[in-house]
Parts: C-alpha cells; structure tokens; sequence
C-alpha cells in the first residue's frame, strides 16, 4: 500500500539524513504529529506534498514511493478515482484519449 510504503520511506530517510521528526515537521511547515501519522501509514500524501518531502530531505521522490514519478502518479490518480461515479469515470476516459490522441 502507498501510504505504508510511503511512512516506512519517509522514515528511513529522515534518519538516514539526521532529522528527528519535529525537524522535519519545522521544515514541512508541519506538526510533529502530521510526520508521525505520514510514518505510520495513517496519512496518505499528494504527489506535490512527496515532491516538497523530496525538497525538503534533499531525496529524490522514487526514494519515497519506491517506483518512477510517473509510477507514482498512475497510483494516485488510481486512489482518486476509485470512489468517482461511472459517468465521472467515462469522462475521464475520455479525456485520455483526447491527451492520447495529441501526444500522437
């Protein structure tokens, strides 16, 4: 699960860089408490909020969600749409094909 795998990440790095979790949090703009929820898997976090970890811990965002940018974004738009409606879901559909069709 991203949000495990994620929370197990962010603390490997964290330590690996020397930071307890209030001086992340300090960098974050974050509580303490919000790192702790990130590293238990409590807390799922967006693609920009991975990105500003990155920043933050001077770490690459496969480092976190251990697969490609591009990966990661697959995997969240799949956790965003799985509670859409089927009309919802068909409209997005099609506006893939329509990026599809002009990246040809």
């Amino acid at each position: 699960m991203l949000s495990t795998e994620f929370g197990n990440n962010l603390k490997k790095i964290r330590k690996s860089r020397g930071y307890n979790q209030q001086e992340v949090a300090d960098k974050m703009e974050m509580t303490q408490a919000s790192i702790s929820q990130f590293e238990k898997g409590k807390r799922v976090p967006t693609p920009s909020l991975i990105r500003k970890f990155a920043n933050a811990l001077d770490a690459d965002v496969e480092e976190f969600v251990g697969s490609s940018d591009a990966e990661f974004e697959k995997q969240m738009l799949m956790r965003n749409v799985k509670d859409l409606s089927a009309d919802s879901i068909k409209k997005i559909n099609e506006f893939v094909e329509l990026i599809k069709a002009g990246n040809k």
